[in-house]
């Protein structure tokens, strides 16, 4: 009789050892509550004033200012003969950036030195004919002619050294007999050579371009707003800007220019917005895609935290917190109705349902609700 009544409270015992360790789950439902175990370190967030906004979310590019794109080109016809620059590369101001050969631009110089010498041949005969005049061994009408071959000589030699200066050649130069067959074009600021049009070798015609340079200390976004948005922006506006390849707008600008005409084909005004920040712009590239927000009609509400709330059947749900005892918090799922965001925050519209007191979970709460 011994071993049926040991068998039995030793069964017993295992019974009782079993259930002493087998663990609670982190969370479960306790009469309509749902039960989340402390372990899980929970963190609780309460309602909360904010600025909120409603959003105008548009495409962009980011731009320079028009006085910072430089596009280069030759005044005179010729053949490219060197070129020694890729896209990208950074020139400082006064850098060879390529060399024109051509026959005519030697004709050009030789022009410039006749003129000049044809000009002071007419000023010495003028001052000549001047004293001729004087003492009455001319007429009148020879001393007006000499005159006006005079102004005639002038006014070529000047055009004649207009266009030496234009081509970047030194009027001393050449009287020293330093001619050249070849036009050298010079970078007119600090920049970076954004586009090349030409190779060595090539014919091209005066003004035809040649490279894009471009001065990027000051990079600006530009993009379009629909006429029935006009009215809500206005100069000073905050603009969030996402980074590349990323969904947020992380980075903060704000509008400096609205334009004033609205594009009859696609109905929408031209905007351009800066970075508040000079660092940002370093992110950037001219001609680079971005994506952007307007903040419109900023305001302060009461808000909760984006991950306090999970979409669950097409409304937005967060857990309310209730009790607690020394294994486990209680909470309660609670409807949030919501309507403007700010940064990571949603403004709260039905705040008569709950108080200033309510304590919600931070986070994960889609994950808790379901398990």
């Amino acid at each position: 009789m011994r071993a049926p009544y040991y068998l039995i409270s030793t069964l017993m015992l295992l019974l009782v050892w079993s259930c002493g360790t087998t663990s609670a789950p982190e969370s479960a439902l306790d009469d309509g509550l749902i039960r989340v175990s402390k372990q899980r370190n929970l963190t609780l967030v309460g309602l909360d004033s904010a600025m909120v906004y409603d959003a105008i979310e548009l495409s962009g590019i980011i731009g320079v200012p028009p006085e910072n794109d430089f596009l280069v080109s030759s005044l005179f016809d010729g053949s490219v003969r060197s070129l020694h620059l890729l896209p990208g590369d950074e020139v400082a101001e006064g850098d060879l950036l390529l060399e024109i050969q051509d026959e005519a631009i030697l004709a050009r110089q030789q022009q410039f030195l006749e003129s000049q010498a044809a000009f002071e041949f007419q000023r010495a005969e003028h001052e000549r004919n001047t004293t001729l005049y004087a003492e009455e061994v001319i007429s009148r009408k020879q001393f007006e002619q000499s005159q006006k071959a005079l102004v005639a000589a002038e006014s070529a030699f000047e055009s004649a050294q207009k266009t030496i200066e234009l081509m970047g050649l030194s009027s001393e130069g050449l009287a020293a007999g330093e001619l050249s067959s070849t036009l050298r074009i010079y970078a007119p600021f600090s920049g970076t050579v954004s586009e090349i049009q030409c190779v060595q070798g090539q014919f091209i015609s005066s003004n035809e371009p040649l490279m894009r340079l471009t001065k990027t200390d000051h990079l600006h976004i530009e993009f379009s707003v629909f006429e029935s948005d006009l009215s809500k922006l206005e100069e000073g506006q905050p603009v969030r800007v996402a980074l590349p390849g990323e969904d947020e707008y992380t980075l903060e600008g704000e509008i400096h220019r609205i334009g004033k005409t609205v594009e009859a084909e696609t109905r929408t005004t031209p905007v351009h917005a800066d970075f508040l920040n000079d660092e940002d712009q370093k992110l950037w590239a001219p001609g680079q895609y971005v994506s952007l927000s307007i903040l419109v009609d900023p305001t302060m509400a009461l808000t909760l935290p984006e991950n306090a709330l999970s979409d669950l059947e097409s409304s937005l749900y967060a857990l309310r917190f209730v009790r607690e005892t020394d294994q486990d918090y209680f909470f309660e799922k609670v409807f949030v109705k919501t309507s403007k965001k700010g940064d990571d925050r949603v403004e709260v519209l039905n705040t008569s349902d709950l108080s200033s007191d309510d304590r919600f979970v931070a986070s994960g709460v889609f994950e808790l609700i379901n398990e």
